[in-house]
């Protein structure tokens, strides 16, 4: 009784300004109650609270793995939140490391045209996964980085095809659960069929089984939760970006050699905005990273000047494109936005891409397969390096390292 009466004190002290921390105990004590509020009829300070009252459940809840967790087509289903013994180390988020930090949902197309109308953003049916382990109470709005490679947050199905970028109100509660994963905690929409399955099954015999999901969705709530957007940063307005779709002219010498396309989890990187667009270049922007060697042997950009890297303030990039031009940019940043592998081709395929590194004496003495937008092989280097000795560079001192 004492374990009950401070539950619920702790409750009514998060949420002060509703009686619902008490309607919520009542339901999961008599199972007779539902709690199935209109997310989309609360304030925003309504809805920031409620994921305070989320919070303090889900660590309420006992954690199930490595003692006591369940196989279900060879997912291992984990209740609660992972200990510290767990390499998730789940942990919540300060309100200095939410203040001004763009986070990136994932949803349907449809789903992001009522988010940039309603403002706010609202959980999927779905809880957190990594790999073969499925966190069955770690549900809500399931967040990651623009930054972040789609294929990192293994919670993003197929038909999340869109996104939009955001900032959060700092007083949300919300959990790091992985390198580039975050999660404010909160209920999925419940379909109504399994609410009256449940509420019928909780007067049954042997309905124990019923009786913590009650308790958590009386508390959490049985609709989907939502919370508000502080601001818009970027979205990939009302439809996923498309690849361009254009004629990639192969040069004859080139014909037969693999293409590399970018990855998709770049597809709409041009059209972000402040820090984080890439820049793409028009066929005459283009012309200003083109290069060739003069006749000592050494690298020359498209004004004749002798090309170095050394002092670059970022990793250098090159690429050569299907049209047999070879591309270097000795830094990344520009007025008008980043330079990536992708700026040089517009995001069409190429033959290859990498780093380097070019000395002041215009002689290339570096280069590295690393590319996250196109993944080259080793070997499509070297055709790079190839077309250099052809065009009389010299490459004494060169030798090429294998990104890791």
């Amino acid at each position: 009784m004492i374990s009950r009466f401070f539950f619920i004190l702790a409750l009514s002290s998060l949420y002060p300004n509703h009686s619902y921390a008490a309607h919520c105990y009542k339901s999961f004590l008599n199972q007779d109650l539902i709690f199935e509020p209109d997310f989309s009829k609360w304030s925003n300070d309504e809805l920031i609270k409620q994921t305070k009252i989320n919070y303090h459940f889900l660590t309420q809840v006992p954690y199930s793995y490595p003692d006591q967790y369940r196989i279900v087509e060879n997912r291992i289903i984990i209740s609660g939140l992972p200990g510290k013994e767990n390499s998730l180390n789940v942990r919540e988020l300060l309100a200095s490391e939410i203040s001004g930090q763009v986070f990136r949902f994932y949803l349907t197309k449809e789903e992001l045209k009522k988010t940039l109308q309603t403002n706010r953003l609202v959980a999927h049916q779905q809880a957190y996964c990594e790999g073969p382990y499925y966190y069955e109470d770690m549900t809500g709005i399931l967040l990651t980085l623009p930054q972040a490679s789609k294929d990192e947050a293994a919670y993003i199905r197929p038909e999340y095809t869109d996104w939009i970028d955001v900032t959060l109100d700092v007083n949300l509660s919300m959990f790091k659960v992985g390198k580039n994963s975050f999660l404010v905690p909160g209920a999925t929409a419940t379909q109504p069929w399994l609410i009256n399955e449940i509420k019928r099954g909780a007067s049954t015999p042997g309905a124990q089984k019923n009786e913590l999901l009650i308790k958590k969705m009386n508390t959490i709530g049985w609709s989907a939760m939502e919370i508000p957007i502080l601001s818009t940063v970027a979205s990939s307005i009302g439809s996923a970006p498309k690849p361009l779709e254009m004629e990639t002219k192969v040069a004859p010498q080139y014909i037969g050699q693999p293409l590399f396309k970018m990855q998709r989890d770049y597809i709409g990187e041009e059209k972000r905005v402040g820090k984080e667009k890439v820049v793409y270049f028009s066929e005459t922007e283009r012309q200003k990273y083109k290069i060739n060697c003069n006749s000592e042997g050494q690298i020359i950009d498209s004004e004749g000047n002798i090309f170095s890297s050394l002092n670059a303030s970022t990793p250098s990039l090159g690429s050569l494109l299907p049209d047999g031009s070879l591309m270097l940019a000795r830094d990344q940043n520009t007025p008008e936005g980043l330079i990536q592998h992708s700026s040089f081709n517009s995001g069409q395929p190429v033959l290859t891409a990498f780093e380097f590194l070019v000395n002041n004496e215009g002689h290339l003495l570096i280069a590295t397969d690393a590319s996250g937008h196109y993944l080259p092989s080793k070997q499509s280097v070297f055709l790079a390096i190839d077309l250099l000795r052809k065009m009389g560079c010299k490459l004494d001192g060169f030798h090429f390292q294998t990104h890791l």
